[in-house]
């Protein structure tokens, strides 16, 4: 069993996002699953697979994945807002609102925390290239 320093899981962290910031998903989904077997009692690395799969074009697997995090790590609110935000990529607009909805309404997290989760409900679906 691989142990990891943080700032060993950080540096991938962020090799992770910087991929999917030049459009490599591929890289980062790699990165991000590696993550989610070496720290699994953690959100950040599932809401990260799910980000690479959404910018890969991949919204019905990222649904799966957060579905599958939801029950594992219930009522956290940024699994739950970037559900719903893989609702709304899947064409499953009913389901987004209501997820997303459900996080704007929580009294137990701050305003912050809903920020994401208001700003997805303001906006068309958005579409991400593939290209």
């Amino acid at each position: 069993n691989l142990e990891l320093a943080s700032d060993e899981v950080r540096l991938l962290t962020e090799i992770a996002v910087v991929a999917i910031g030049r459009r490599d998903p591929d890289r980062a989904r790699q990165l991000f699953a590696a993550l989610c077997e070496l720290r699994p009692d953690v959100d950040f690395p599932y809401i990260g697979l799910a980000l690479a799969l959404m910018s890969g074009g991949r919204a019905a697997d990222a649904v799966k994945l957060l579905e599958e995090a939801d029950r594992r790590f219930p009522n956290n609110a940024a699994i739950q807002t970037h559900l719903g935000m893989a609702l709304l990529l899947n064409d499953r607009r009913t389901h987004s609102t209501a997820m997303l909805n459900r996080v704007v309404r929580r009294r137990d997290i701050g305003q912050q925390d809903k920020r994401l989760a208001r700003a997805l409900l303001l906006q068309p679906i958005p579409s991400y290239s593939t290209h």
